[in-house]
């Protein structure tokens, strides 16, 4: 598995795609476990993902292990952005099931999820962070609706609406 992240005030991003590695998977909640330990205030959580393979029983685990953590009760929202209809309706289910301490939405399209953000996080710059990732992902691994960045600027009104 391949991923990137970032950070923007008040949140941060994380952008995967393939298969999961437990290497990978252990890098990544790393990361994830500094960014949410050095936050000095609420945080909003952005996860694209572009062609991944579910992450195995322990993978999974390893993650609701750090969401019990004191760090991860810093998080006020997760925007869960995915290509597959099935794991956001998936995503959508369980959120009815089990009551988390944070709001989590799932998009299949990226504009409509960072749209979400921008209206829970009020001044929040949805470009700055497609511009982030479009400079850091590769081209061809890009969501089709970010692959316009980062020629954003004609695009404010749809972003910040």
């Amino acid at each position: 598995m391949a991923h990137w992240t970032g950070t923007f005030p008040g949140g941060y991003w994380s952008y995967h795609s393939g298969a999961h590695t437990d290497a990978s998977w252990k890098a990544y909640l790393a990361d994830l476990e500094h960014c949410l330990a050095n936050a000095h205030g609420p945080v909003v959580l952005i996860t694209f993902v572009q062609g991944l393979s579910p992450p195995s029983a322990a993978q999974r685990k390893a993650l609701a292990d750090l969401t019990q953590r004191e760090a991860a009760k810093k998080v006020t929202h997760h925007c869960f952005i995915t290509r597959s209809r099935v794991i956001q309706l998936t995503l959508t289910a369980l959120d009815w099931l089990v009551k988390k301490h944070y709001q989590e939405k799932a998009f299949v399209n990226a504009m409509e999820g960072l749209r979400w953000v921008g209206s829970q996080l009020p001044g929040c710059d949805t470009r700055a962070i497609v511009e982030q990732i479009v400079a850091r992902v590769p081209a061809e691994l890009l969501m089709e609706e970010l692959q316009g960045a980062p020629s954003l600027a004609h695009d404010r009104q749809r972003l910040s609406s």
